[in-house]
């Protein structure tokens, strides 16, 4: 979460708004650390949100994620837009 926090506020961002949660479960416990990257659209209802984080094309689930990772996370999903495809898919 510190790198997560340092990238943010460091990193420019191309106008994205960013908010850092910490959530309880995701299923994938297995896998930690994992770190959800999701489009929140003005449309979309919260407690869906918060029961169903993951759900929907526009969620990214990133597996066994290290500190060093967080900038990389940052600085092409959350500004560029493109996932990380292979850290989603990490065993």
């Amino acid at each position: 979460m510190t790198a997560l926090q340092q990238a943010v506020r460091t990193c420019p961002l191309g106008g994205n708004e960013v908010k850092l949660d910490l959530y309880s479960c995701f299923g994938k416990c297995q896998r930690g650390v994992n770190v959800l990257v999701r489009e929140v659209l003005p449309t979309d209802n919260p407690m869906m949100l918060r029961l169903m984080p993951t759900a929907g094309g526009r969620a990214s689930l990133y597996h066994r994620v290290e500190p060093a990772e967080a900038r990389r996370i940052v600085e092409e999903h959350i500004a560029a837009g493109r996932p990380l495809t292979e850290l989603t898919q990490r065993k």
